[in-house]
């Protein structure tokens, strides 16, 4: 138990909520430190932006310096007792429920943009999505378009390892005998703090907040598990990718993968309807 002395009073602190402290400190620095620097050095940060190795590599860091840094405190608290594993969500059990609702919580972007290729046309549309910088990123135009679609699977990956179950997955483990009506803000909180850097890059994206801020820890609130997110993330959240294979395979496989993603959700969103239901219908012969 940590002791704070504030305005003459002196309020403890349990181990948990400290180690939730320490926790989200380091991650600040881990992100925002190198941020700035590289991004003060118009060299490296020219580097950095169109060579999608030095991207992985500096994506690849930041997911291994998190695994240190959780690793550390969950051994400092638990010993050798508990599993990271576990912790960070990162289990077969409520894999599947973990994919069918997060795939079902990501389905109206998917929607809106499936009524913008039809209204448009698939070839206005590919046009559009391959020169709009919210969905391409500098480095796409610097590797072979054959491979685009691995490395853009690849690195999205690393970056939902990062977020859902090191970001999200472990504060809620950690806070887990909390009230997840303050548990549940303060997750949302920190990831929004985090994804995209918005308090130096003012990249304050609303569908980003409300799914992958909001949405996404509701998921693993529901399951406790973080795989799920993680493939939906990146198959089914995450426009570049989807812009990666249509820059690798044209048309034809963009418009196979759209259809899929869209096909999943519509399929996810009735499956969770049919549970809900299902509870309902349940719950009211109970109660009769």
């Amino acid at each position: 138990m940590g002791l704070v002395v504030l305005n003459g009073l002196i309020w403890k602190i349990s181990e948990d909520v400290r180690s939730v402290i320490a926790y989200y400190s380091i991650v600040l620095a881990i992100f925002y430190i190198p941020y700035l620097m590289i991004r003060s050095n118009p060299v490296f940060w020219n580097a950095l932006s169109y060579s999608p190795y030095l991207v992985l590599i500096v994506n690849a860091i930041h997911l291994i310096s998190l695994i240190i840094v959780a690793y550390a405190i969950l051994r400092l608290i638990y010993g050798n007792h508990e599993s990271l594993m576990k912790y960070l969500g990162i289990k077969s059990k409520g894999f599947l429920d973990s994919l069918i609702i997060t795939g079902a919580l990501f389905t109206i972007p998917n929607l809106i943009l499936l009524i913008v290729a039809i209204v448009l046309g698939v070839n206005v549309f590919s046009i559009y999505l391959e020169n709009a910088k919210r969905y391409t990123v500098p480095w796409f135009s610097r590797i072979d378009p054959s491979l685009l679609p691995i490395v853009a699977i690849t690195l999205w990956f690393i970056v939902g390892i990062t977020c859902f179950p090191l970001l999200q997955a472990y504060p809620y483990e950690l806070l887990s005998r909390r009230p997840k009506k303050m548990v549940m803000p303060l997750i949302a909180t920190m990831f929004i703090m985090v994804y995209n850097l918005p308090l130096v890059t003012s990249e304050f994206k609303l569908d980003d907040i409300i799914y992958l801020g909001i949405l996404a820890p509701v998921a693993y609130h529901l399951t406790r598990n973080s795989l799920g997110v993680v493939v939906n993330y990146v198959m089914y959240f995450e426009f570049p990718v989807a812009v990666a294979f249509l820059k690798g395979f044209g048309e034809a496989g963009f418009s196979v993968l759209l259809i899929g993603r869209i096909t999943w959700g519509i399929m996810c969103l009735l499956i969770t309807i049919s549970k809900l239901l299902t509870n309902y219908l349940n719950r009211q012969r109970e109660n009769n």
